[in-house]
């Protein structure tokens, strides 16, 4: 990887591995879907731009450009691209060689950030879109706020108010983005199918997700003859479907 004189970050990924983006509005669950890719696919790792963000702002706390950037995630707006590049795009480069695959959850958000990301490293997979109803995901936070006061754990940015513009800087932003992902093929719908209870049906969901990905990406190590496709336990057994 070669290193341009205006970015301090080298061009291509350390290794060359394959890159998916799991795309959702907030409340989708793409975040526990995200995870589980990771864990079904030996070597992946997963990423995710909010976790990043807030472990800086913990790490942070006298910091006040990361004192900032937390009100600015609690009241629902954007944060600057600069920031959330830096971050992830360092995270990827300390994952280094040690990377079979990249799960990339909360970034690109936009039309921008998405060329940038792929400029920068010259590889970008598969977008998934996990579909779901503006109402289901209003219950879903709602549900995660609940879960949160139970546990002394509640997100300021799962105020109702703040969803309301989260929601809507998702449908502004990441329209374009999915559109501009469409046009080259690399985007793929997966839509929510619910349980009986209301609630996500992950396992179903998941059955669209690892066909997708199976079908996209296939790459073969020529030495140990060990997929990159493959399962950790080899397929999505009872035991994975408990553990979901």
């Amino acid at each position: 990887a070669t290193r341009t004189n205006n970015d301090s970050f080298p061009h291509g990924l350390p290794n060359n591995a394959p890159v998916i983006l799991v795309i959702g509005a907030p409340g989708s669950n793409k975040s526990a879907i995200a995870q589980r890719i990771a864990k079904k696919y030996d070597g992946f790792v997963y990423l995710s731009m909010g976790e990043l963000l807030r472990r800086e702002v913990i790490q942070n706390p006298d910091d006040e450009l990361w004192q900032r950037i937390d009100k600015k995630m609690n009241a629902g707006e954007a944060v600057p691209m600069k920031i959330c590049r830096d971050l992830l795009y360092s995270s990827i480069h300390d994952v280094g060689a040690r990377s079979w695959g990249y799960v990339i959850e909360g970034y690109p958000r936009t039309q921008a950030q998405a060329i940038d990301f792929e400029n920068q490293f010259e590889r970008l997979d598969l977008a998934l879109l996990i579909d779901c109803t503006e109402q289901f995901c209003c219950d879903s936070i709602k549900k995660r706020a609940e879960l949160g006061k139970e546990n002394n754990d509640v997100r300021s940015d799962d105020d109702a108010e703040v969803v309301k513009i989260r929601l809507a800087m998702f449908k502004q932003n990441t329209l374009p983005m999915l559109k501009y992902f469409d046009d080259k093929g690399k985007l793929r719908v997966v839509r929510n199918k619910k349980s009986i209870d209301g609630d996500m049906d992950i396992d179903k969901i998941f059955v669209e997700i690892t066909s997708a990905i199976d079908n996209t990406i296939f790459i073969e190590d020529q030495e140990s003859g060990k997929s990159l496709t493959s399962s950790k336990d080899g397929s999505t057994d009872e035991k994975d479907r408990k553990d979901m």
